[in-house]
C-alpha cells in the first residue's frame, strides 16, 4: 500500500512540474548545444595548450597509485557536488535565486557540451572513447540529479512568490521539509556518482590509454 502511494505521489509530481522539467532540459540542451559551438571558437594556442594537457593526463594516468589518488579524489569529488548541491538548495529558497538556477542549469550543459566536443574534434575517435569512459558514465547520474534539483529549486521559489502574495509563507514548513528531503536523496545519489567517478572510471580510462597514447 506504502508503494503505491509512493508511486502515486512520484507520478503526481512529475505531472505537476512537467512544464518545468521541458524546460530544465531544454536549457540544459541549449548549454551543451552552445559549449559545442564554442569550440570551434578557440585559438590555435588555446586548442595546442589544451591537447598538450590531456597528452600529459594520458601518459601521467599510470604512473600514479590508483588506490591513493582514488580515495584523495572521491573526497575532493564529493566536496565539489555536495557543494554544488548545496549553492542549488540555498538558491532555491528565495525568489531572487531562480534567475542562478537557470543559469547553473545552462553552464553544467555549456561544461558538457564542451569537453566532449572538444575531445572529439581535436582526438577523434580517440576522444570519443575518453569521452565515453570518463564523461559519459557518471554524467548519466550527475546530469538527472542536476535537473531534478534545479526544478525542485525553481518549484520552491516559485511556491515562494505565490505565497508571498497571499501572506501565507507561516505555511511552507512542510513543503521546506520536503524540499530539503529531496536535496537530501539527490546528495546520496551523488556520493554514488562521485564513488564511480573516483574509483571506476580510472580503471576505465586505464584501460584505454594504451590506445590513447599511440
Amino acid at each position: 500500500m506504502k508503494g503505491r502511494q509512493i508511486d502515486y505521489r512520484i507520478q503526481n509530481y512529475v505531472k505537476e512540474h512537467f512544464s518545468l522539467y521541458i524546460f530544465a532540459i531544454i536549457l540544459f540542451i541549449m548549454g551543451v548545444i552552445f559549449g559545442s559551438m564554442i569550440v570551434h571558437s578557440l585559438s590555435p594556442d588555446q586548442k595546442q595548450e589544451m591537447i598538450t594537457y590531456i597528452s600529459k593526463f594520458f601518459h601521467g594516468i599510470n604512473q600514479t597509485d590508483q588506490w591513493m589518488e582514488s580515495k584523495v579524489a572521491f573526497r575532493q569529488v564529493v566536496f565539489e557536488y555536495l557543494k554544488y548541491l548545496l549553492f542549488l538548495w540555498f538558491l532555491g529558497l528565495s525568489i531572487i535565486g531562480m534567475p542562478f538556477i537557470l543559469i547553473l542549469l545552462f553552464m553544467k550543459g555549456f561544461m558538457v557540451g564542451f569537453t566532449i566536443s572538444f575531445l572529439i574534434a581535436e582526438l577523434q575517435w580517440k576522444g570519443f572513447l575518453f569521452s565515453f569512459v570518463a564523461i559519459l558514465p557518471q554524467n548519466l547520474l550527475i546530469v538527472p540529479v542536476i535537473i531534478i534539483a534545479g526544478v525542485a529549486g525553481i518549484s520552491f521559489s516559485l511556491s515562494l512568490i505565490r505565497a508571498r502574495g497571499q501572506n501565507r509563507i507561516h505555511q511552507y514548513q512542510q513543503p521546506f521539509i520536503s524540499y530539503s528531503f529531496l536535496m537530501l536523496i539527490l546528495g546520496g545519489v551523488l556520493i554514488l556518482a562521485s564513488g564511480f567517478e573516483s574509483y571506476v572510471s580510472p580503471w576505465l580510462m586505464r584501460s584505454v590509454t594504451t590506445f590513447l597514447v599511440r
